[in-house]
């Protein structure tokens, strides 16, 4: 875990660069490109713009400005090219009032070659590229619509906060270190994890291990978990138990979902796993497990007025949280939805075309009677499909693309690109499915591949959004940061 540094909580050192159009707001002067900068009202704008991000501490530079004097100091074509380019290079941040102006358009592409964190803002009705939608797919990207100057401002305002503390650059400002362990006995897989947090940072002290066990087949067959995958269970958790109190970690959380939160005989299950292993195991209810998954998601964005769609896929139910960084608004539970009901109507391997397809439609069918609400005030919606989707994403050879927002998410793919993969992905049989598995050690997790896309597919239909971003924080982290603050969602 990073140590904090002199200063952290300012922004020293992160500079901004304001690109704006200019020479179509100079004065014409013969012989040369441009006169002096003759619109002082947008010159103010600029100028408050960048008063608002220097009270944060961003370091600013406006070239209108700094370099030209509103356009008293002439500089040619050829100077002007060259500085603009070594500023944008030079900068942490780039903040782009496009309008029609050729220039700052080039500097976006260029921002967006060096994946520079890119902010775009598009007054409403104007027209803009036919590329500045699609720029977002590139890599860290943020494109916002305003009204007015004043609503520009706010807007300005609301996300300087955040990058005055841009993930990656500023360490916590919490020097405390809590080492915590987490157990998630989920419907198929295990999950053990000791991590340090601070804050909302968390440092894993070992990678994430999982062990396959189906709890899931035992409740499907008879309502209730079997003495032999019990006695399994156990003996797991009490070796388990056994290595976390080795490596000193004195706050342990263990929770189940799923299998055993449906299991007739849960309470026997629980404290055979109580009195044998010494792990007091707390049963999540449905809306528990959205909240957590959301709250191991938000913790790692800045608050730029993103609006979050937090799907988690699970193999009895589906849960959508829907919210923003400030607070978590409606969560949906689909038991309907869930991987083993899905993974049931398939009766082919691979699955038929019209198997697929009848799928498909009921999945939509389910999701259109839910009331999904997208937060008002939620400028963009990101979909986060959560719970090992982004290694099964780079196992499965989906094309990702930069997304440089959060740390924790650092890929993002487009919805057509998935669709295209996806529907690749659906003739393979389960035995090849599980050659490409990102777990080895649990392969059969992949059984769930082709219902657990076509899921991600229906919901970003039905949200709207043209990309996802795939995921490995589950609720485990959830638990994590629960556990270092000591409290319950």
């Amino acid at each position: 875990m990073a140590k904090k540094q002199p200063g952290a909580g300012s922004s020293k050192g992160l500079r901004v660069y304001l690109a704006a159009p200019f020479s179509s707001l100079t004065t014409t002067v013969p012989g040369r490109a441009y006169g002096e900068f003759w619109d002082t009202e947008f010159a103010e704008l600029l100028e408050s713009i960048e008063g608002i991000l220097k009270e944060r501490g961003l370091e600013v530079t406006l070239p209108h400005r700094d370099r030209g004097k509103w356009g008293q100091a002439y500089i040619d074509p050829f100077s002007i090219c060259e500085m603009c380019h070594e500023l944008v290079a030079g900068s942490d941040i780039v903040i782009a009032l496009p309008k029609s102006a050729r220039g700052v358009h080039y500097e976006i592409a260029w921002a967006t070659e060096l994946r520079k964190l890119l902010f775009v803002f598009i007054q409403e009705e104007e027209d803009v590229s036919i590329f500045t939608p699609g720029l977002p797919g590139l890599g860290p990207f943020v494109l916002r619509t305003y009204v007015d100057a004043a609503d520009l401002l706010e807007q300005v305002g609301r996300l300087a906060p955040g990058l005055a503390a841009r993930p990656g650059h500023l360490a916590s400002e919490r020097d405390s270190k809590a080492r915590v362990g987490v157990v998630d006995i989920g419907s198929s897989t295990l999950k053990m994890l000791v991590a340090e947090v601070s804050g909302s940072e968390i440092q894993y002290s070992s990678k994430e291990e999982t062990s396959g066990l189906p709890l899931s087949d035992d409740v499907n067959r008879s309502g209730e978990i079997g003495r032999e995958t019990v006695d399994q269970l156990v003996s797991i958790l009490a070796e388990w138990s056994a290595r976390l109190r080795k490596q000193g970690v004195k706050r342990v959380t263990a929770v189940a979902s799923g299998a055993l939160r449906m299991a007739r005989n849960q309470g026997s299950v629980l404290e055979a796993v109580r009195a044998r292993a010494g792990l007091s195991v707390r049963v999540l209810r449905d809306h528990e497990e959205a909240e957590l998954a959301y709250r191991a998601v938000i913790s790692d964005f800045p608050n730029w007025g993103f609006g979050f769609a937090v799907l988690n896929v699970g193999g009895g139910t589906t849960d959508l949280a829907v919210g923003t960084k400030e607070r978590i608004g409606d969560v949906f539970s689909f038991p309907d939805l869930g991987i083993r009901k899905l993974n049931a109507s398939f009766r082919s391997d691979p699955p038929s075309g019209t198997e697929y397809e009848d799928l498909v439609a009921h999945i939509r069918a389910v999701i259109d009677q839910a009331a999904i609400r997208i937060p008002p005030d939620a400028r963009d919606l990101l979909l986060v499909h959560t719970g090992g989707e982004l290694s099964y994403a780079q196992s499965a050879g989906y094309r990702l693309s930069p997304f440089g927002v959060s740390q924790a998410h650092p890929k993002q793919v487009s919805l057509s690109n998935f669709v295209a993969r996806s529907e690749e992905l659906r003739h393979l049989t389960r035995a090849q499915l599980r050659q490409i598995s990102p777990n080895p050690q649990n392969p059969r997790w992949m059984d769930g591949a082709l219902a657990s896309n076509a899921l991600a597919i229906c919901f970003a239909e039905r949200l709207g959004v043209k990309r996802l971003i795939p995921s490995d924080r589950n609720i485990s982290d959830g638990l994590v940061l629960e556990s270092e603050e000591g409290g319950s969602v």
